[in-house]
């Protein structure tokens, strides 16, 4: 069955769906008003812009994924368009409900008018009851991923018991098995089923606490609620501050939605984050099929960073969604070059007001690209000297110009340090990221059996990389991967490669943001890396066999590589082996001590004590001053307290100055400085040390978990 709804009938859907989003807004709706106004301004934006250059190639998955980028786009820069001509018009806080209202509802008018206008509204709905009823069973099983992570999560957080966690993580291997070897779930619904997984296992780990996690986005949570209470300063001299995806996009949420900034954080940005993964799939699938593309982007997700680490990076999410949709606009053939160009454009200035340290290194990639293009003397340069050239203007004026240049001031110091001690310490150890050695799986001998033996299985990821990497340029002509994507794949070893070699370059990145921004592109190769190993095996021995049973085997051999590399990933390996005491049928009210710790699960990583956060929410209000603390109370009293002038606690700490000790200082006696030499993070020392410091002092707040002194 298939039938049409025309412009006419389009505009009138989407002006009825503004008026219950305004009255649900207006009259505080809950759930009604969450479910509707973050699809309104999440997808319906972007869909209208869609239909204004009109694209009727694309695909439904396309369409969703270049809806929400465009749609995203749209909030960043009329937040920051109505934030900058407030002042002038009278409007004290620009970033509250009803200047947000109305601007939104203005800009969906203006489009939908202008789709109505041009008559590209219209479009045909197919519907088939035969194949609807084939996917009701899986569509259902697949529905339960997300519910049976967030039960995990809020087990985890409220009775300190994993087991619902572990029977989350094996049913996702369930899942994968089902579709690794066509089973249950059709491959229509593989994109469903990635989706799925990557917020169940988002979710999974941000619900495991009431509060933030990490280090990094308190800062982002102290800008984004600067912005809330007043409006955006772009003068201000902070990195984080130049990020329209930290001060603005967030604050939309919050607002319209009417949720806690934290909870956008865990909830919002985790489901925004999750089409980055079905953006992989679509990239992939175009150039290795359904099957190998699920196991790609599975592979991809399963790395510990994307589901530990990037939760607690709102504005990398963000940044990594818009690298996606670039790749997917570079490698489809089916938009002409103008709207490329448009699509381009729109898409990089989004990247570059999303993450600055990703901007970056996309723009590296986008150089050598560039170049291997004009080395190659490619005919179809999707990715011309001019568009690399113009993205780095734009990154550069955006830098400089706002937040009084302190990310452009940053990356110059970075390039500045490492060319200070290049010829000095190339090829030495002091100044590499300790992942490095991880990476290489040196120190392995040091680690006890079982984290060993996850060392061994994330280097044989590597090595597959690798093998399938270069066998596919082997074989170029017979492969159907595009020559970018080949060349940006070359880059990524290429940087992984530096960040190896050259001093303090990893460690100014992160090497686990490196690694995971590279598997964005590598991923596909370790399934091809599988098969080419296989095949070179089978014609060493002169082993003949058909193709259904290459392909079993071959699977067989994927699910021994990518199923035990996730259950490392995930925890699940070294939870049942070294806490069985986790996952007992035994519930009892979560012990606070240990509640916010991760030292007694592997599924819970580093929430803030309780404790920290009362004490900094009740600092907030009290003292405009410095803060002394050690380095990873920085953030707390950051985010929390909402003090970002915050200074070395050491042994001479000036008197008459107000010090802060949080529940890791007071309860586990030891303390972190910042390495000096900016390879390690974060060095540990016992807090005795600072003890006589404190005997002189008063103690002015205790909660018997984090005191301050003056």
């Amino acid at each position: 069955m298939q039938f049409e709804i025309n412009s006419k009938n389009n505009y009138y859907i989407i002006l009825c769906l503004l008026l219950i989003s305004d009255i649900a807004v207006l009259l505080d709706l809950p759930i009604i008003r969450q479910f509707i106004v973050f699809f309104l301004i999440t997808v319906l934006p972007g869909f209208l812009i869609l239909k204004l250059l009109k694209l009727p190639q694309i695909n439904r998955l396309e369409i969703l994924l270049l809806s929400i980028g465009l749609s995203i786009f749209i909030l960043m820069f009329v937040g920051a368009y109505i934030n900058m001509i407030s002042l002038s018009i009278g409007i004290s806080n620009p970033l509250s409900l009803y200047p947000l209202l109305s601007t939104i509802n203005i800009s969906i008018l203006i489009l939908s008018s202008l789709c109505y206008k041009f008559n590209t509204l219209s479009f045909q709905i197919s519907c088939n009851k035969s194949r609807i009823q084939k996917i009701v069973a899986p569509f259902l099983f697949l529905l339960q991923i997300p519910l049976i992570g967030i039960l995990g999560a809020l087990v985890v957080q409220y009775y300190t018991n994993s087991i619902f966690s572990l029977l989350f993580i094996f049913y996702i291997i369930m899942t994968v098995f089902f579709v690794t070897y066509n089973r249950f779930i059709p491959s229509n619904l593989y994109p469903l089923s990635i989706f799925m997984i990557s917020f169940a296992l988002l979710l999974n780990r941000t619900l495991t606490s009431p509060y933030l996690f990490g280090s990094d986005i308190h800062y982002e949570y102290y800008f984004a609620r600067l912005a809330a209470n007043s409006f955006w300063d772009s003068s201000l001299n902070n990195n984080v501050n130049a990020m329209l995806s930290v001060t603005i996009l967030p604050n939309i949420y919050s607002t319209l939605l009417n949720m806690s900034l934290i909870y956008v954080y865990k909830i919002i940005y985790s489901f925004i984050f999750s089409f980055v993964p079905l953006g992989l799939y679509e990239i992939y699938r175009l150039q290795i099929g359904n099957r190998d593309a699920f196991l790609s982007v599975f592979f991809a997700m399963s790395f510990y960073a994307f589901f530990l680490i990037m939760p607690w990076l709102p504005r990398q999410q963000i940044a990594e969604l818009y690298i996606v949709l670039l790749m997917i606009i570079l490698i489809t053939k089916n938009i002409s070059s103008m709207k490329k160009t448009i699509l381009f454009i729109i898409f990089i200035c989004s990247l570059i007001v999303s993450h600055y340290g990703t901007t970056y290194i996309f723009l590296f990639y986008l150089v050598f690209v560039s170049l291997g293009l004009l080395l190659i003397k490619a005919t179809d340069m999707t990715i011309s000297p001019t568009k690399v050239i113009l993205s780095c203007i734009m990154a550069l004026s955006w830098y400089i110009y706002v937040s009084s240049s302190s990310v452009f001031s940053s990356i110059v110091y970075i390039a500045d340090h490492i060319y200070s001690v290049f010829f000095n310490e190339i090829f030495s150890s002091s100044g590499l990221d300790p992942a490095i050695y991880k990476g290489l799986g040196i120190g392995i001998t040091d680690l006890k059996f079982v984290h060993a033996m996850g060392n061994i299985w994330g280097v044989a990821t590597e090595i597959a990389i690798l093998i399938g990497l270069f066998y596919t340029i082997y074989k170029y002509r017979e492969m159907k991967f595009s020559t970018e994507y080949l060349l940006f794949s070359l880059v990524n070893i290429f940087f992984i490669l530096l960040s190896a070699i050259v001093p303090y370059l990893a460690s100014s990145f992160l090497m686990y943001r490196i690694y995971l921004i590279a598997l964005l592109f590598l991923s596909p190769f370790c399934i091809i890396g599988v098969e080419s190993i296989l095949i070179a095996i089978f014609s060493t021995v002169k082993f003949h066999t058909d193709f259904l049973k290459f392909s079993s085997i071959k699977y067989a051999v994927l699910m021994a590589l990518l199923i035990p590399y996730f259950l490392f990933n995930t925890g699940f390996i070294y939870e049942v082996v070294e806490k069985p005491y986790n996952y007992g049928f035994t519930f009892t009210p979560a012990d606070i001590n240990k509640d916010y710790y991760s030292y007694w699960s592997y599924l819970i990583a580093d929430p803030i004590p309780t404790q920290d956060v009362i004490a900094c929410n009740w600092i907030s209000d009290k003292i405009d001053s410095f803060v002394y603390v050690d380095e990873l109370r920085r953030c707390e009293i950051t985010g929390y307290g909402m003090i970002l002038n915050t200074l070395e606690l050491t042994p001479t700490t000036p008197k008459n100055q107000v010090i802060y000790l949080g529940y890791q200082n007071i309860i586990e006696g030891n303390a972190t400085y910042q390495d000096p030499q900016k390879v390690e993070r974060n060095i540990k020392y016992n807090i005795s040390k600072i003890n006589p410091s404190l005997e002189t002092r008063n103690k002015i707040y205790t909660n018997n978990g984090s005191a301050f002194y003056v």
